[in-house]
């Protein structure tokens, strides 16, 4: 397992894209890298620039965002040379519910050489120790996909506040030690960019038990919110292509990747968003 230990004198230079081509095994994921000290949201710059002709593999960090949302417009809070905020800008050729799930299995698989296993909520959060420890946004703007990626690395408990205490961790308070957020961030580049070139030849379906094994909530009552409808029933895991899999009333049924959501009932479920 590495480390991924810096020292805390070193940490404001350690997302610097000069260290992190150097440090990066990925060939074209984070070429170029563009790093911002504050934006509104990491998306919305990818977007443009996505707009503006800028080529798939292009990376923006952000080292504070102000208006960051996660998905349905919630509010995603970052803190300032701790978190890793991030924005991927991809042209794919496969174009599917899935992609959030593959990146999803990439952020794991790269945070396994740096902690405990951390498991996915489906479609689009990273847990870890039972709390959320980041999150994807995924979004399509012409023909083009960004990736958002909000990931509490260095953050204490003190950092976690009002409806954050309890609820959210990070790689430093599970692990109890401070993290170098470009080695993380180099590790979930090369990641991904191995598994989107599997994903890209052969779909998602190979990937799908790998997924499952991380899974939340699966065999346990959910709420999905697809829309404007709600469904409640019991998750049974993933499609091939990327749908929920429910149990509703005894029949099972998919769904594209809404809202997946614990309800409490009888049976002693625990209730998350």
């Amino acid at each position: 397992m590495e480390t991924g230990e810096t020292e805390e004198r070193g940490a404001p230079l350690d997302l610097h894209p000069a260290r992190l081509l150097e440090l990066s095994g990925a060939k074209r994921l984070g070429r170029p890298i563009y790093l911002l000290d504050a934006a509104g949201s990491s998306n919305a710059v990818a977007a443009s620039a996505a707009a503006g002709g800028a080529r798939a593999g292009t990376l923006f960090l952000v080292e504070e965002q102000t208006g960051g949302k996660g998905r349905k417009g919630r509010e995603w809070r970052s803190v300032k040379g701790k978190s890793l905020t991030m924005s991927l800008l991809l042209r794919p050729r496969r174009r599917d519910e899935a992609l959030t799930a593959v990146f999803a299995l990439a952020v794991a698989r790269a945070l396994d050489r740096f902690a405990r296993p951390p498991a996915l909520k489906w479609p689009n959060d990273v847990f870890l120790a039972g709390r959320k420890l980041g999150g994807i946004l995924a979004e399509t703007t012409g023909e083009a996909v960004v990736i958002g990626l909000g990931l509490n690395v260095n953050e204490e408990a003190a950092d976690f506040t009002g409806d954050l205490a309890g609820a959210a961790t990070s790689l430093r308070a599970a692990e109890g030690r401070r993290f170098d957020r470009g080695a993380v961030l180099c590790r979930i580049l090369e990641s991904f960019e191995a598994l989107h070139d599997e994903f890209e030849r052969g779909g998602f379906g190979p990937l799908r038990g790998e997924v499952e094994k991380r899974l939340l909530h699966i065999g346990k009552a959910v709420t999905i919110e697809s829309g404007a409808s709600r469904h409640a029933g019991v998750f049974l895991g993933v499609t091939g292509d990327g749908y929920a899999r429910v149990d509703v009333g005894g029949a099972e049924r998919v769904f594209p990747s809404g809202d997946l959501t614990l309800r409490e009932d009888s049976r002693g479920n625990d209730s998350r968003s």
